[in-house]
């Protein structure tokens, strides 16, 4: 149940958070999606209804969750800090996304190259960490910037994962 919120949460952020959304259907089914924020571009959508749910979603977060989920956002500030300080980003993949039953049939493949088609030449980023498909993106030529160990936010106190911050010129 709870993951179940937390998804629903983290996709209501990435579309209010995105300029662009790519979808991919498969017998009027979605199978697949890909959302992108590209500086200085108009968000998707701002329908106030969702940053309500989205604001209390992170203030539930931070009653229920220890320190922890802090940190992995502190983290990822400091990755991208860092790569901001080496190369010019044009953009964010906030979202990135195959249903779980059609994994390895390609639709993932499929939906980076089009965005690669359609926005050529820009350069973007996006976090992951060990929980996720991380190797997808190394598959895909994304380069890792950086990689770091932290305790994992609402688990026990000895259970570790990594998070990653990719980059890639499209």
């Amino acid at each position: 149940m709870a993951e179940k919120l937390y998804a629903e949460y983290f996709v209501h952020d990435a579309w209010i958070n995105s300029t662009v959304a790519i979808a991919a259907y498969e017998d009027d089914q979605l199978c697949g999606v890909i959302m992108v924020r590209f500086n200085d571009e108009v968000l998707l959508n701002q329908n106030i209804l969702d940053k309500i749910y989205v604001d209390a979603f992170q203030g539930v977060i931070g009653m229920v969750f220890d320190r922890n989920s802090y940190t992995y956002e502190q983290i990822n500030h400091a990755m991208l800090k860092e790569l901001q300080s080496k190369i010019n980003l044009d953009g964010e993949i906030t979202l990135f996304a195959v249903d779980p039953e059609r994994k390895g049939q390609g639709i993932g493949s499929k939906l980076l190259k089009f965005l690669e088609q359609q926005f050529s030449g820009k350069q973007v980023y996006l976090f992951t960490d060990s929980n996720c498909s991380y190797q997808f993106y190394q598959h895909r030529n994304f380069a890792q910037f950086d990689a770091r160990r932290m305790l994992e936010p609402g688990r026990k106190s000895d259970q570790k994962m990594t998070c990653f911050l990719f980059n890639k010129k499209l």
